[in-house]
């Protein structure tokens, strides 16, 4: 583990860029508490199950009673 004299002593030395990418990080670890930030659930790309579903036949006839609606 390093101590924070010589943590410091590191930041200090880097170019400003780096420096600015630490403070980002840091803000975002105390937004955190220092947890893993929350990932969002990833959805499976379409066409990634096939044959779990099945569509029936007879799926596209009309609904008896409902004629006159279409």
């Amino acid at each position: 583990m390093t101590s924070d004299t010589a943590l410091i002593t590191d930041i200090l030395g880097l170019p400003p860029a780096k420096k600015a990418e630490i403070a980002e990080h840091v803000e975002r670890l105390k937004r955190t508490n220092g947890n893993e930030e929350p990932k969002k659930p990833r959805r499976p790309p379409a066409g990634s199950m096939p044959g779990l579903f099945r569509i029936m036949p007879g799926f596209d006839d009309p609904i008896p009673g409902l004629e006159e609606y279409m």
